[in-house]
């Protein structure tokens, strides 16, 4: 289910990344709308998937202590 996800995620990123290569143009010296929402996205993205690892990791970790019992 969370690899699923995190493979939509991707997706959406790609899609994002696509975009913003038609609209990378700046308004002075400002990057474009889309261009600093794609940014937000990648950053939210990137923690997003700090965070998923970090809870698997968890859950594994869970998950191999209880199977010792």
């Amino acid at each position: 289910m969370s690899c699923q996800f995190l493979g939509n995620l991707r997706n959406l990123q790609d899609s994002y990344v696509a975009v913003a290569v038609g609209s990378s143009e700046t308004v002075a010296g400002q990057p474009s709308p889309v261009t600093r929402i794609i940014s937000e996205c990648e950053s939210a993205l990137t923690f997003l998937n700090r965070d998923l690892g970090i809870l698997s990791a968890s859950i594994a970790r869970e998950q191999g202590e209880q199977s010792t019992f």
